[in-house]
């Protein structure tokens, strides 16, 4: 879905989706040397989400864009499952796909003032990130994080 209101000072888009994907591939030894390398099979695993995005100016110096994102994903058929020694690795049925957060947040604003034929820039941002799985088995996780960040620019004409 999109909608543009008022012509382009405003921009909303928004997605909904259900996917669903088998055979996926993964590097079971990422530490062997190269030659040594083995793939497994993920199995099968359902994403199900939403994301909602707003870009727009305030004014004609000033925009904005803010994001937001929900996964809910799980595997729905288990693949290769790895023992090491005592170690077992592998993709089993109900569990999350590792590296992916439920939630994600995003908000960035720039401001431009007219400088030497060019235009200054400034602004900022707002990253959030909920919490991941770092394994197939499910057993860790990375914590969830923030990130603040500033930028400055130049800009004249194409550059």
């Amino acid at each position: 879905m999109k909608w543009q209101p008022n012509g382009d000072q405003l921009l909303v888009t928004g997605t909904l989706y259900q996917v669903v994907e088998e055979g996926v591939a993964f590097l079971i030894n990422p530490q062997a040397p190269p030659l040594d390398r083995r793939f497994g099979n993920i199995g099968e695993y359902e994403s199900l989400g939403f994301e909602l995005e707003v870009v727009g100016r305030i004014n004609d110096a000033w925009r904005i864009q803010a994001g937001y994102s929900y996964i809910d994903n799980e595997i729905i058929d288990g693949g290769t499952t790895l023992v090491v020694g005592p170690f077992a690795f592998g993709f089993e049925a109900g569990a999350t796909l590792p590296g992916i957060p439920d939630h994600g947040v995003n908000l960035a604003s720039f401001y431009e003032i007219p400088l030497f034929s060019g235009q200054f820039g400034f602004g900022g941002s707002l990253n959030y990130q909920d919490e991941i799985f770092i394994s197939g088995e499910n057993n860790a996780t990375y914590d969830s994080w923030t990130e603040i960040g500033a930028m400055a620019y130049f800009r004249r004409g194409n550059w």
